[in-house]
Protein backbone atom coordinates (compact mmCIF):
# COMPACT_ATOMS: atom_id res chain seq x y z
CA UNK A 1 0.00 0.00 0.00
CA UNK A 2 2.61 2.53 1.01
CA UNK A 3 4.47 1.49 -2.25
CA UNK A 4 1.06 2.01 -4.78
CA UNK A 5 0.03 5.24 -2.51
CA UNK A 6 2.59 6.83 -0.50
CA UNK A 7 0.81 10.52 -0.10
CA UNK A 8 -1.39 8.41 2.36
CA UNK A 9 1.03 7.99 4.48
CA UNK A 10 3.34 9.84 7.34
CA UNK A 11 5.60 7.12 7.93
CA UNK A 12 5.80 3.41 8.22
CA UNK A 13 6.41 1.37 11.60
CA UNK A 14 6.89 -2.26 11.55
CA UNK A 15 7.27 -4.04 14.85
CA UNK A 16 9.12 -7.36 14.64
CA UNK A 17 8.95 -7.03 11.06
CA UNK A 18 8.28 -9.82 8.82
CA UNK A 19 10.46 -10.02 5.76
CA UNK A 20 10.97 -13.33 4.16
CA UNK A 21 9.46 -16.40 5.97
CA UNK A 22 11.58 -18.75 4.39
CA UNK A 23 14.65 -17.35 4.45
CA UNK A 24 13.69 -16.10 8.19
CA UNK A 25 13.20 -19.57 9.29
CA UNK A 26 16.70 -20.78 7.57
CA UNK A 27 18.21 -18.17 9.61
CA UNK A 28 16.49 -19.03 13.11
CA UNK A 29 17.01 -22.87 12.52
CA UNK A 30 21.12 -21.81 11.87
CA UNK A 31 20.54 -20.26 15.15
CA UNK A 32 19.25 -22.97 16.75
CA UNK A 33 21.70 -25.38 15.50
CA UNK A 34 24.72 -23.14 17.16
CA UNK A 35 22.98 -22.87 20.28
CA UNK A 36 22.10 -26.11 20.60
CA UNK A 37 25.59 -27.50 19.88
CA UNK A 38 27.03 -25.36 22.22
CA UNK A 39 25.03 -26.93 25.01
CA UNK A 40 25.09 -30.65 23.41
CA UNK A 41 21.72 -30.76 23.35
CA UNK A 42 21.16 -33.62 20.84
CA UNK A 43 17.28 -33.74 21.34
CA UNK A 44 16.96 -30.02 19.53
CA UNK A 45 19.38 -31.20 16.86
CA UNK A 46 16.86 -34.03 16.12
CA UNK A 47 14.08 -31.72 15.71
CA UNK A 48 16.24 -29.20 14.29
CA UNK A 49 16.70 -31.93 11.43
CA UNK A 50 13.28 -32.94 11.17
CA UNK A 51 12.40 -29.53 10.42
CA UNK A 52 13.65 -30.02 7.45
CA UNK A 53 11.19 -32.72 6.09
CA UNK A 54 7.95 -31.42 5.64
CA UNK A 55 6.04 -34.33 5.05
CA UNK A 56 6.13 -34.67 9.18
CA UNK A 57 4.59 -31.69 9.33
CA UNK A 58 0.77 -30.22 8.62
CA UNK A 59 1.93 -27.82 6.12
CA UNK A 60 4.58 -24.89 6.97
CA UNK A 61 2.54 -23.04 9.28
CA UNK A 62 2.29 -26.70 11.77
CA UNK A 63 6.49 -26.57 10.87
CA UNK A 64 6.66 -22.84 12.11
CA UNK A 65 4.87 -23.53 15.01
CA UNK A 66 7.05 -26.73 15.84
CA UNK A 67 10.12 -24.18 14.99
CA UNK A 68 8.56 -21.70 17.79
CA UNK A 69 9.05 -23.52 20.66
CA UNK A 70 12.44 -24.43 19.76
CA UNK A 71 13.22 -21.20 19.15
CA UNK A 72 11.87 -19.86 22.37
CA UNK A 73 12.97 -22.49 24.61
CA UNK A 74 16.37 -20.89 23.48
CA UNK A 75 14.87 -17.19 24.36
CA UNK A 76 14.92 -16.21 20.88
CA UNK A 77 10.88 -15.44 21.20
CA UNK A 78 10.42 -14.25 24.83
CA UNK A 79 13.45 -13.49 26.02
CA UNK A 80 12.55 -11.44 29.39
CA UNK A 81 10.97 -14.07 30.88
CA UNK A 82 9.94 -11.50 33.97
CA UNK A 83 7.72 -9.63 31.56
CA UNK A 84 5.21 -12.51 31.58
CA UNK A 85 3.42 -10.91 34.51
CA UNK A 86 3.02 -7.65 33.44
CA UNK A 87 1.80 -9.08 29.81
CA UNK A 88 -1.06 -10.84 32.01
CA UNK A 89 -1.19 -8.06 34.45
CA UNK A 90 -2.30 -5.51 31.14
CA UNK A 91 -4.47 -7.92 29.44
CA UNK A 92 -6.53 -7.93 32.18
CA UNK A 93 -7.63 -4.24 32.03
CA UNK A 94 -9.66 -4.70 29.41
CA UNK A 95 -12.89 -7.20 29.34
CA UNK A 96 -12.72 -8.27 26.38
CA UNK A 97 -9.11 -8.90 26.42
CA UNK A 98 -9.42 -11.20 29.73
CA UNK A 99 -11.04 -14.47 27.96
CA UNK A 100 -9.49 -13.28 24.51
CA UNK A 101 -7.34 -16.76 22.50
CA UNK A 102 -4.90 -14.83 21.04
CA UNK A 103 -3.29 -18.21 20.33
CA UNK A 104 -6.63 -19.71 18.89
CA UNK A 105 -6.91 -16.57 16.62
CA UNK A 106 -3.72 -16.19 15.23
CA UNK A 107 -3.63 -20.17 14.48
CA UNK A 108 -7.20 -19.40 12.70
CA UNK A 109 -5.53 -16.35 10.51
CA UNK A 110 -2.88 -18.74 9.68
CA UNK A 111 -4.31 -21.01 8.24
CA UNK A 112 -6.33 -18.64 5.83
CA UNK A 113 -2.95 -16.93 5.15
CA UNK A 114 -0.69 -19.65 5.09
CA UNK A 115 0.26 -19.55 1.11
CA UNK A 116 0.32 -15.59 0.98
CA UNK A 117 2.40 -15.92 4.44
CA UNK A 118 5.12 -18.02 3.50
CA UNK A 119 5.47 -17.06 -0.07
CA UNK A 120 5.64 -13.08 0.81
CA UNK A 121 9.22 -11.23 0.58
CA UNK A 122 9.65 -7.82 1.93
CA UNK A 123 12.80 -7.51 0.26
CA UNK A 124 11.04 -7.37 -3.22
CA UNK A 125 10.37 -3.59 -1.81
CA UNK A 126 13.59 -1.86 -2.70
CA UNK A 127 12.41 1.81 -1.84
CA UNK A 128 9.56 4.00 0.03
CA UNK A 129 8.93 7.55 -0.25
CA UNK A 130 8.40 8.18 3.07
CA UNK A 131 10.41 7.89 6.58
CA UNK A 132 10.66 4.00 7.77
CA UNK A 133 10.48 3.07 11.44
CA UNK A 134 11.44 -0.25 12.72
CA UNK A 135 11.33 -1.46 16.22
CA UNK A 136 12.71 -4.76 16.81
CA UNK A 137 14.14 -6.90 19.93
CA UNK A 138 17.72 -7.64 19.91
CA UNK A 139 16.80 -11.33 20.90
CA UNK A 140 14.60 -12.04 18.32
CA UNK A 141 15.21 -14.96 16.33
CA UNK A 142 11.52 -16.11 15.73
CA UNK A 143 11.15 -13.63 13.57
CA UNK A 144 15.40 -12.67 12.80
CA UNK A 145 15.93 -9.17 13.37
CA UNK A 146 19.09 -9.05 11.26
CA UNK A 147 16.91 -10.02 8.67
CA UNK A 148 15.09 -6.83 9.01
CA UNK A 149 18.14 -5.21 9.58
CA UNK A 150 19.12 -5.85 6.04
CA UNK A 151 16.58 -5.20 4.49
CA UNK A 152 16.73 -1.59 6.22
CA UNK A 153 19.96 -1.07 5.11
CA UNK A 154 19.15 -1.66 1.97
CA UNK A 155 16.51 0.02 1.52
CA UNK A 156 16.10 3.52 0.03
CA UNK A 157 14.17 5.83 1.53
CA UNK A 158 14.20 9.49 3.34
CA UNK A 159 14.35 8.88 6.49
CA UNK A 160 15.09 5.44 8.04
CA UNK A 161 15.59 4.06 11.43
CA UNK A 162 16.00 0.96 13.55
CA UNK A 163 15.02 0.97 17.28
CA UNK A 164 16.72 -1.86 19.48
CA UNK A 165 14.89 -3.44 22.29
CA UNK A 166 17.84 -4.46 24.09
CA UNK A 167 15.48 -6.92 26.66
CA UNK A 168 13.43 -8.29 24.24
CA UNK A 169 13.13 -11.00 21.28
CA UNK A 170 9.62 -10.87 19.64
CA UNK A 171 7.14 -8.55 20.42
CA UNK A 172 8.93 -5.43 22.35
CA UNK A 173 6.29 -3.59 22.57
CA UNK A 174 4.47 -6.59 24.82
CA UNK A 175 7.62 -6.83 26.72
CA UNK A 176 9.06 -3.55 27.13
CA UNK A 177 6.04 -1.72 27.18
CA UNK A 178 7.06 1.10 28.50
CA UNK A 179 10.30 1.16 26.72
CA UNK A 180 8.02 0.82 23.37
CA UNK A 181 5.46 3.46 24.00
CA UNK A 182 8.19 6.08 24.99
CA UNK A 183 9.57 5.15 21.51
CA UNK A 184 6.60 5.43 19.98
CA UNK A 185 5.85 8.68 20.86
CA UNK A 186 9.35 9.98 20.28
CA UNK A 187 8.88 9.07 16.43
CA UNK A 188 5.33 11.03 16.39
CA UNK A 189 6.73 14.00 17.38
Amino acid sequence: MVSAHPEYYHAYFGISQFINKQEGMRISQSWLREQATKKNDTITLAKLDSLQNLSFFKGEHDRFVHQYVLVNQYGGALHNLDALPEIEKAQSFYEDYKEYDWVGAWQTSAQFLQKEFYSSDVREIKELKIPVVLFEGRYDWNVPAVLAQTWLDNLKAPQKQIIWFENSAHGPLEKEPKAFNKAILEQLK
